[in-house]
């Protein structure tokens, strides 16, 4: 992202986010409880058809979140489709 997107999308209230998707909404609602159970920041959303075949429900955080997010799926081997970033 270019440094004039950056601050355009800053005065418009966007912001940039970490957001996974789930194959099935089981998942998403595992990976929740989970998160909430360990004090893991974030929540869930609903994610476009546009991103993802999958069930259509993501979680979202902070792109600061990003390694603890990371090392926390692969610690507890959680059931996700896609990681990724997006501004919103």
């Amino acid at each position: 992202m270019l440094k004039q997107e950056k601050i355009l999308a800053k005065t418009m209230g966007k912001s940039l986010k970490v957001v996974i998707t789930f194959n099935t909404p089981t998942d998403a609602f595992a990976f929740e409880a989970s998160c909430k159970k360990n004090n893991i920041p974030g929540r869930l959303l609903p994610v476009p058809v546009t991103l993802t075949s999958g069930c259509g429900i993501g979680w979202s955080c902070e792109v600061s979140d990003r390694e603890i997010l990371k090392f926390f799926i692969e610690g507890k081997k959680l059931a996700i489709k896609m990681m990724t970033e997006l501004e919103f």
